[in-house]
């Protein structure tokens, strides 16, 4: 089974083999497609790996959807109301197999120190680039924490690179993650393993599964309680991911942005 939910703060609203009764805090959510923008300086690694831009206006946001969950059930909305306030933004980036990550808005501000070098002096997708005290951070690849309970906590510049463990059911691993995260264990009980994680990157990874045609219509029916991606028989692996910049493999990229109502307390 595939259920999860959390905040910055809120980060326990997840099931690990089973659906979670506890109702889940409403919030808003918008989902912004971004691309790199056609003037930006094409980064790689020595290894050929692209690595997401970083100077101002390289990330071009477009129309976002916005959506409202109300602890139970997803939909869409027209606008949001004045007594929301951003809770969190994160920007991710797929390409190649490796999922990047912002914990801000990337088309709207540069990124760290704005500078696109060709060749970053760091090439590893796991080790992020070294940060300065003033900069915000720079982009790192999608990364784990492995809980006590074996359910895997996503994030960025976490401690791990692949999933704790999978069950033989556990299909959803594969729809929102490509092969580099596959788990390291696997276990043949579906009570095992799970993921948690930041609020707008697992709604992030939900949506990369689902073709962008799809996702005003597809992403309400799947975050449903609990969460679950539709399997590969229904929606052939990959089928989110496009190629936009050739070429370059599967590449898609979104901004995904939470908003909590002001008068909304959190709840654990």
């Amino acid at each position: 089974m595939y259920s999860h939910h959390g905040c910055p703060s809120v980060r326990t609203l997840a099931t690990r083999g089973h659906p979670s009764n506890h109702p889940q805090p409403p919030y808003y959510f918008s989902i912004k497609p971004m691309r790199q923008s056609s003037n930006a300086t094409m980064r790689t690694s020595r290894s050929g790996l692209w690595i997401p831009p970083k100077a101002h206006r390289s990330n071009t946001g477009y129309e976002p959807l916005l959506f409202f969950h109300d602890g139970h059930a997803t939909s869409t909305v027209t606008q949001l109301p004045l007594s929301v306030y951003t809770y969190s933004t994160w920007s991710i980036y797929h390409h190649s197999g490796v999922i990047w990550t912002l914990d801000y808005d990337a088309t709207t501000t540069a990124v760290h120190d704005g500078r696109d070098t060709p060749y970053p002096q760091s090439t590893s997708v796991s080790q992020p680039h070294e940060q300065v005290a003033h900069l915000r951070d720079d982009w790192a690849s999608l990364s784990f924490n492995h809980l006590d309970n074996l359910v895997s906590f996503a994030g960025r510049k976490l401690s791990q690179q692949t999933l704790r463990i999978r069950g033989p059911n556990q299909h959803w691993a594969l729809q929102i993650l490509p092969d580099r995260y596959a788990a390291s264990e696997h276990t043949q009980s579906d009570a095992l393993g799970g993921l948690i994680g930041e609020l707008p990157l697992l709604i992030g990874l939900m949506a990369l599964s689902i073709p962008e045609a799809h996702l005003r219509i597809a992403l309400p029916q799947l975050m449903e309680h609990p969460w679950q991606p539709l399997p590969p028989s229904a929606l052939s692996r990959g089928a989110g991911c496009t190629h936009l910049l050739l070429p370059a493999p599967m590449f898609r990229t979104l901004s995904v942005g939470c908003k909590r109502l002001t008068n909304d307390s959190l709840r654990d």
